[in-house]
């Protein structure tokens, strides 16, 4: 769920481009929504955890911006200095 957080808040990120970002983050959240569904379904197939994985990876590419992507980002990544 981490991948399709990173690749929706860049879809919405007013710093990405068409391409490569908004792009890219169509494209594996196509991929999520038809592959983990299958990944339930069949969860001893190896094949298909890889192609998740190369598609998780990706979703990092959110990651070359500096700064916060987004609510969702802040909100599932607190400050470890949290009291």
């Amino acid at each position: 769920m981490r991948a399709l957080d990173h690749a929706i808040e860049m879809l919405y990120h007013p710093g990405s481009s068409e391409t490569p970002h908004r792009m890219l983050s169509l494209s594996t959240t196509h991929e999520l929504f038809h592959l983990l569904p299958e990944s339930k379904a069949n969860p001893e197939d190896v094949d298909l955890r890889q192609r998740l994985q190369v598609v998780a990876f990706g979703t990092l590419f959110s990651t070359s911006f500096g700064g916060g992507l987004g609510l969702s980002h802040s909100m599932g990544n607190p400050p470890h200095e949290w009291n």
